[in-house]
């Protein structure tokens, strides 16, 4: 699950590309803030598992931010700050 960034998501596609990380759902800054339930159905809608919430640190609003790591702690995924 990717958070933050542009329309383009330009750090994930970067990620995805140069690496083993994929997502299954990009959020947008734009699209900001959602609540934990709608986070949680984009894990539960993803084929194959989350295994990790990645954050792009700058285009990600304070209150996502907060909301994406107690979510992961919660859940038990790994925190990927960039």
């Amino acid at each position: 699950l990717g958070i933050g960034g542009g329309h383009y998501a330009p750090k994930q596609t970067k990620r995805a590309l140069e690496s083993e990380l994929a997502f299954g759902h990009i959020l947008p800054k734009y699209a900001q803030p959602v609540e934990e339930d709608t986070l949680i159905q984009a894990i539960e809608r993803t084929w194959g598992g989350v295994e990790a919430i990645y954050v792009d640190w700058k285009g990600t609003k304070g209150e996502m931010r907060k909301t994406a790591r107690a979510l992961a702690e919660k859940l038990g995924l790994e925190f990927i700050r960039d």
